[in-house]
């Protein structure tokens, strides 16, 4: 067992693909200080990046391309969530 969070507790992995990225959320405190909220998370080469809404967001999957799907919460007229896939910049 390995711990990838490197950033505290509370996280949790939903899924890895054939290249070791994995993916899933790191839990923290909301805008109380007590409410927990998640936060759309990848792990890769040792590291954690951080994707998504710093609101709330969670990654369930990703493919052999690197691509990711998840959901996030969207700023409209009220937070709303929706479905997104994240792509990762190469370079």
């Amino acid at each position: 067992m390995r711990d990838l969070t490197g950033r505290g507790p509370n996280s949790t992995a939903s899924a890895v693909n054939g290249r070791g990225q994995i993916v899933g959320a790191w839990w923290k405190l909301g805008n109380t200080g007590s409410d927990p909220w998640d936060q759309a998370a990848l792990w890769q080469g040792g590291k954690m990046i951080l994707l998504g809404s710093p609101v709330a967001s969670h990654a369930y999957g990703v493919n052999s391309r690197g691509e990711i799907v998840g959901w996030s919460w969207i700023r409209a007229a009220d937070w709303e969530q929706h479905a997104v896939l994240w792509t990762l910049r190469r370079g």
